[in-house]
């Protein structure tokens, strides 16, 4: 199923919604814990292919939470969903 941009844009309000808290740059490691499929070497990837635009903060790499919130709703249609068959294609094959 394709996302549309208008659920896109919903997907990434609720997304910044939720982790507002966490201030306007996120740290590898709240990535990380924030999609499931991604560990923080998965993250360090994005960042060095430029999926994920970095800045350092105090020497750490953060990404501004537009940004995560983005290209997590880009990417969440390839997400296994609870009960579905985790096999799914390319790089997020665990």
């Amino acid at each position: 199923m394709q996302t549309t941009c208008v659920e896109k844009q919903v997907t990434m309000d609720i997304i910044i919604e939720d982790l507002e808290d966490l201030g306007d740059y996120l740290t590898v490691k709240q990535m990380a814990q924030n999609i499931k499929i991604y560990d923080e070497v998965d993250i360090l990837a994005l960042i060095e292919e430029g999926e994920l635009p970095a800045i350092k903060i105090k020497g750490e790499l953060k990404v501004r939470l537009e940004k995560f919130a983005e290209h997590y709703a880009e990417i969440i249609d390839f997400i296994p969903k609870n009960g579905e068959d985790p096999d799914f294609p390319g790089e997020f094959a665990a």
